[in-house]
């Protein structure tokens, strides 16, 4: 797994490409690189999103790798074995964890075939879990999904 952003959440949308003519520099994204391999991807969600949040990049990725930090992942590679595996399981897995996430806080993102593509985690603007929205939550828990476990 690795972190694709920290994206702040708005009145009914989220905040984007608030104007700043900060741009980060290599020491602001060394830090970043073994979380989110691709400095390309950390320059574009610190424009897209991360200036809306704080004035710096260094705070941005600061708390992204906090809160990155926090988080405990499940063995995904057993889970990945159990048949018939749902977005529910894995919800339940991940909450497991993370005793102070509930399933309800973990969005799950899927391809159109039920491959996982993704784990979101919903914070409060208090930076504490909170219950992700229907659209942030994803398939139901019902759903089938597979785990890609490499070659």
């Amino acid at each position: 797994m690795v972190l694709h952003g920290l994206w702040p959440q708005g009145e009914g949308r989220t905040p984007q490409w608030c104007p700043s003519a900060i741009r980060p520099t290599p020491a602001d994204l060394r830090p970043m690189l073994c979380v989110t391999p691709s400095a390309r991807l950390l320059s574009y969600e610190w424009s897209k999103h991360g200036a809306c949040m704080t004035r710096q990049p260094r705070g941005y990725f600061r708390k992204s790798r906090e809160l990155w930090g926090a988080i405990r992942w499940p063995d995904l590679d057993r889970l990945s074995r159990q048949k018939p595996l749902s977005a529910g399981v894995l919800r339940r897995a991940l909450a497991e964890a993370n005793p102070r996430w509930s399933a309800n806080g973990i969005g799950v993102e899927l391809n159109s075939r039920g491959w996982l593509e993704g784990v979101r985690f919903c914070y409060g603007l208090d930076y504490r879990p909170k219950a992700c929205s229907r659209s942030q939550l994803g398939p139901a828990d019902a759903a089938r999904i597979s785990i890609w476990r490499g070659l």
